[in-house]
């Protein structure tokens, strides 16, 4: 006997961890990604979804595929390091020494 099964039923599409309640996702979902964690930057948003990071700042956004990403370290505390392979680098400010910690683990 077969059983048919959808592809969403294989992979369900899961609810992101969130640090606030009131958090938004600060963009449109591409066909099979699910956000996983959502939380606070010092002045933004940052969240990881199964394909990218996101990061809003004053200035615009950072929109990186986790493919792309190469290492990531915490440096003085409030400050999360992100090399990219491409030579691109970014560094994200946190609130707290253990915000950073965190979102370091996560990706």
């Amino acid at each position: 006997m077969f059983t048919m099964v959808k592809a969403a039923e294989l992979y369900p599409i899961r609810e992101p961890q969130k640090e606030s309640d009131d958090l938004q996702i600060p963009y449109q979902l591409v066909a099979g990604e699910s956000v996983l964690f959502l939380g606070e930057t010092r002045r933004g948003v940052i969240s990881i979804s199964n394909y990218r990071l996101y990061v809003t700042t004053p200035q615009g956004h950072i929109n990186l595929p986790l493919g792309l990403i190469e290492q990531v370290d915490c440096q003085d505390l409030f400050f999360l390091n992100i090399y990219c392979k491409d030579g691109r680098y970014y560094r994200i400010n946190f609130g707290s020494a253990a915000a950073c910690d965190d979102w370091a683990k996560r990706i």
